[in-house]
């Protein structure tokens, strides 16, 4: 189902004191884009919208924990499209 928007609650990594990596294998660090999803495979690239600004990643790790939550955001990519807390985004494959 490439280019249809959906809409989910995405909110960003809670901090951690040094890199980790992530259920993908990705190393996650500070300066790491990308999301945490349980369902979509690992590598898979989407584009995130959030605030008039959009974002090519891919999906790096699994989560979130927390129900009704689709979407853990990297804090560098949250930083970049400006989100805070948990929000409402807009996300689609990319082709």
């Amino acid at each position: 189902p490439t280019g249809n928007w959906y809409h989910a609650l995405a909110a960003p990594y809670v901090a951690t004191a040094r890199p980790k990596r992530g259920a993908c294998g990705v190393v996650i660090g500070p300066r790491t884009m990308g999301v945490a999803n349980p369902v979509l495979p690992c590598g898979v690239k989407i584009y995130i919208e959030y605030g008039g600004k959009q974002v090519l990643t891919q999906v790096i790790d699994r989560g979130p924990d927390v129900p009704g939550r689709e979407f853990d955001i990297t804090r560098a990519l949250a930083k970049t499209i400006g989100l805070s807390g948990t929000r409402s985004i807009n996300w689609r494959f990319a082709k």
